[in-house]
């Protein structure tokens, strides 16, 4: 019975550890540690930020499909705003701004990413 319990615990332990680490949503705190692990190499950074971005989108995009083949006014109104407003690389240096603030290091990475086209686009805060 002791070592059902042990093993028990130890396999608990192991499930956090690993969904820490994939996590399906990146926030802030992901966002800033992408240039502590790529070693500072600007290059490198640019390619895993923006992979990551573009694959927000094609996901946004899969979706948006997805509810347009059901009912395309409800998808519409759904997925209104704009998130191809600047180029990946604005895009990315915005975002990055965004994160400087403490406050907003577990925002969503999509949440700021519309929350960044949205002040691009300059849309009232209403």
């Amino acid at each position: 019975m002791k070592y059902i319990i042990y093993l028990l615990f130890f396999s608990q332990s192991l499930s956090q550890v690993i969904e820490r680490d994939n996590k399906l949503l990146w926030d802030g705190t992901d966002w800033k540690f992408i240039s502590k692990r790529s070693a500072s190499n600007p290059e490198s950074i640019y390619r895993i930020k923006s992979a990551y971005i573009n694959g927000l989108l094609d996901g946004r995009l899969y979706y948006y499909l997805k509810a347009w083949g059901e009912n395309q006014s409800f998808a519409d109104s759904l997925y209104a705003d704009r998130v191809d407003y600047m180029t990946p690389k604005e895009t990315i240096r915005q975002i990055d701004r965004f994160y400087q603030d403490p406050l907003m290091d577990y925002v969503p990475v999509m949440s700021a990413l519309i929350i960044v086209h949205m002040q691009a686009e300059q849309v009232p805060k209403e």
